[in-house]
């Protein structure tokens, strides 16, 4: 059986990935193949960090099994060719958009406040994060949110929703239990 050539693919998949800043810059790559590059890097990276890992593990070491990813994505379409978006398809508007009326049930994973440079493209600012508890406190449906634990997130919803920490288990820099936050309103 003949390894995936994971260091032969990672740079040049992840320059690409690194050059998408904005939805306009989609229009230039098929969004299949920025799907499979998403995944395919994902799996051959350390703790599954994509084009924010400083490279590929070795491909003795690559998480990538071909049959059992093949096997997780018709799993996840079958599940997900059930479920109904707005408008019929996926979206980049912001995240206030989304919010309008008639009956839902909210489950928000914003970028994390302090990890959040290591870790995504794309990411909120200050303002974005002060913009979303801003949103929330206003908003009667129920909702759950996950957070980093960091004081500025204790700040922006403390005293007006329920914030419970969480011990959740990472291998990114080592093995270990970190403290995440979920909050939700009391709808």
């Amino acid at each position: 059986m003949r390894l995936f050539p994971a260091n032969d693919y990672y740079q040049d998949d992840t320059d690409v990935l690194r050059s998408i800043s904005d939805p306009e810059d989609l229009r230039r790559h098929p969004p299949g193949a920025v799907a499979a590059m998403k995944l395919a890097i994902h799996q051959m990276t350390f703790s599954g960090l994509g084009s924010r890992a400083g490279g590929a593990m070795s491909d003795r070491l690559s998480r990538y099994k071909a049959d059992r990813l093949n096997s997780k994505i018709e799993a996840c379409h079958e599940i997900l060719s059930s479920v109904r978006l707005r408008y019929g398809t996926c979206t980049c508007l912001d995240f206030e958009q989304m919010f309008e009326p008639g009956k839902a049930v909210f489950y928000l994973d914003p970028p994390y406040y302090q990890a959040g440079p290591a870790l995504y493209q794309f990411l909120f600012v200050q303002e974005d994060h002060a913009r979303l508890a801003r949103l929330l406190r206003t908003e009667t449906r129920p909702w759950l949110l996950s957070y980093d634990d960091h004081p500025l997130i204790h700040h922006l919803y403390g005293g007006w929703s329920r914030i419970e920490s969480v011990g959740v288990g990472y291998s990114i820099n080592g093995c270990g239990r970190k403290t995440e936050l979920l909050i939700f309103n009391t709808a």
